[in-house]
């Protein structure tokens, strides 16, 4: 996709905010204080399609990317038609790389006015966790 080389770069992270050795890998007349040093640490979870900028991260701060860093009870836009049930969570189902302090989204059901959010262990051990309405598809259980 073009940012393979960037990955390992140093430069716009909240460790190292100084942009200058990133910028020195384009071949512009003009490129400062850009945002493409320490992608993955901007983002809350790529791995698991959480693309929402990271609390306290540079993006954050400068509203940098396509998704707002929205929280518990707020809408995560999710690609795909809208079935009968809710559909493509986010950590997806299964996931063994799931970071500890991850919002459970999802694409809404198709018509729904609510969704009612259970968490547990197995099928016996559910607890609700939240009732969403309207668009709103984040949960932080």
């Amino acid at each position: 996709n073009g940012l393979e080389h960037l990955l390992d770069a140093v430069g716009g992270t909240a460790e190292v905010p100084s942009t200058t050795a990133v910028d020195a890998m384009f071949h512009s007349l003009v490129s400062s204080d850009n945002s493409a040093g320490g992608l993955f640490n901007q983002l809350r979870d790529p791995n698991n399609l959480d693309f929402r900028p990271r609390d306290g991260s540079v993006w954050a701060s400068k509203g940098i990317g396509a998704y707002k860093a929205v929280g518990d009870g707020g809408q995560y836009w999710i690609p795909g038609r809208k079935e009968w049930l809710p559909s493509t969570p986010i950590p997806p189902n299964r996931a063994t790389s799931v970071k500890p302090d991850a919002d459970l989204m999802f694409l809404g059901a198709y018509g729904a006015v609510a969704h009612s959010v259970w968490v547990g262990s197995s099928h016996e051990d559910l607890q609700q966790i939240a009732v969403l309405t309207g668009e709103a598809n984040v949960v932080s259980p």
